[in-house]
């Protein structure tokens, strides 16, 4: 008889925790990237501006024959055309910077592979 106890408890614990956990969803919101609220454009400039020199730094196109000396010389460039546009002086819609962000993170080392971050992280494409 006293082994079927613990049996019996374990039982009546696993209903009551399962109970909590199916209810516990009822209720919660869950954001989607539609409703996405926008970024500050500091914040956002400085995301872009991370994302592409740590690719630089990653893809080893610092110094010689490529656009920047460094990573600190990537920052300083790319921060005096980023987003830096009167028509940019405005939050950035948070779906549009992801999209930018991975297009940049996705792409690859060789020569015109950037080609896709360029269009979506444009100031034209950000700013409207």
């Amino acid at each position: 008889m006293e082994a079927k106890k613990p049996i019996l408890s374990a039982a009546a614990l696993l209903l009551v925790v399962a109970g909590c956990q199916a209810s516990a969803s009822v209720g919660v919101t869950s954001t989607t990237g539609a409703n996405a609220p926008n970024v500050a454009n500091k914040k956002a400039q400085s995301a872009i501006i991370q994302a592409h020199c740590t690719h630089a730094y990653q893809c080893n196109t610092f110094g010689g024959s490529h656009r920047f000396r460094d990573y600190d010389s990537c920052d300083r460039e790319l921060r005096s055309e980023t987003l830096a546009s009167p028509v940019c002086a405005h939050d950035i819609d948070a779906s549009k910077l992801s999209q930018c962000l991975d297009s940049i993170r996705s792409a690859g080392c060789g020569e015109g592979s950037g080609v896709q971050s360029e269009r979506l992280c444009s100031n034209e494409t950000l700013c409207r």
